[in-house]
């Protein structure tokens, strides 16, 4: 079974190497942080590529929209939510 990360890649044209994987969970942390200090309207792709300290280009690699970032925020977020509580039950 794959994981939601990797499956949160899938429309991406290359194979994702386990450096790309760090990659994509480094964009996803600056996503989760914007997103909680600054809201939806505080999180622009831009942003998230300054705070991950990467070009915008590279965010767009691995997520070519906001939207498409936010649902792999939002389905990774929900992994980790659900994984505590099966940890729980």
């Amino acid at each position: 079974m794959e994981t939601t990360l990797d499956s949160t890649l899938k429309n991406k044209v290359s194979g994702t190497t386990e450096k790309g994987l760090g990659r994509a969970q480094d964009i996803l942390q600056a996503a989760r942080s914007l997103l909680a200090s600054e809201g939806y309207a505080g999180l622009s792709m831009r942003r998230v590529a300054a705070e991950a300290g990467m070009s915008l280009s590279n965010v767009q690699h691995y997520y070519g929209s906001k939207d498409l970032l936010l649902e792999a925020l939002l389905l990774t977020t929900m992994d980790l939510v659900q994984g505590k509580m099966d940890a729980i039950a």
